[in-house]
């Protein structure tokens, strides 16, 4: 079972995220300070540690954001210790950045993506593959659902793993709009990362000069998402 530390010294939100993430394969444990959570990390072998970049308290010696960098510091102790920061909605670029540059391997707003989040817990910890064996067709267009195979009028066609995500997405909610959330919850399910909404919109703009079926039936809205129409 997978190992997870919240370390967060308001309760509230400790039990909250507790509740909300809670299964069957992971175990959660907790620090309030600086002081207990590298104790809790060195006695324990844990393999993700859940931070609130807002929490900075100095009752209690806790400050997020440096025990962020001081896992990462330690490469040889903490190798394997995966990062997630949970920030305010509000959250500016810099914020992000900032995250990041402390060494925290992903970012999370804390209500429009919490879903995600919890996605990429329970992607973690239950180990869990998307159990899809055989492929999935869109007019001439083949796309195999176990590796970033795909044949256009049964010729091969070479896919990234970025484009085979957004491809399979599309193609499942033919004629439904996909929001960009629901193509970034097939990433962390199949391949455990997040990617940037503009890695995602390039990624788009090469499928569709890969495959002119899309490009023409593919409408886009900011707020929407992404229309894929079934081809007639």
């Amino acid at each position: 079972m997978e190992k997870l530390l919240i370390v967060e010294s308001n309760i509230k939100i400790l039990n909250d995220v507790k509740t909300k993430i809670k299964n069957d394969y992971l175990i959660i444990l907790q620090s309030t300070n600086f002081q207990e959570t590298f104790e809790m990390l060195d006695r324990n072998k844990i393999n993700i540690v859940v931070l609130n970049m807002e929490t900075k308290n100095k009752k209690v010696n806790l400050d997020a954001m440096e025990i962020c960098k001081k896992i990462k510091s330690d490469r040889k102790k903490y190798n394997n210790t995966y990062i997630a920061i949970i920030g305010p909605e509000n959250a500016s670029y810099e914020d992000k950045k900032a995250a990041f540059l402390a060494g925290a391997n992903s970012f999370f707003l804390r209500k429009s993506e919490f879903r995600l989040f919890e996605l990429l817990i329970k992607s973690k910890s239950e180990r869990e593959y998307v159990n899809l064996t055989d492929s999935i067709k869109y007019g001439d267009l083949e796309v195999f659902f176990k590796s970033c195979n795909a044949y256009y009028k049964k010729e091969y066609i070479y896919l990234s793993f970025t484009e085979h995500i957004i491809l399979l997405e599309l193609i499942k909610g033919e004629n439904t709009w996909v929001k960009l959330e629901k193509i970034k919850e097939g990433f962390i399910i199949q391949k455990r990362i997040i990617p940037s909404d503009n890695a995602v919109r390039t990624a788009l703009s090469r499928l569709k000069q890969k495959f002119i079926a899309l490009d023409k039936n593919i409408i886009t809205q900011r707020y929407r998402g992404y229309f894929l129409k079934s081809i007639k």
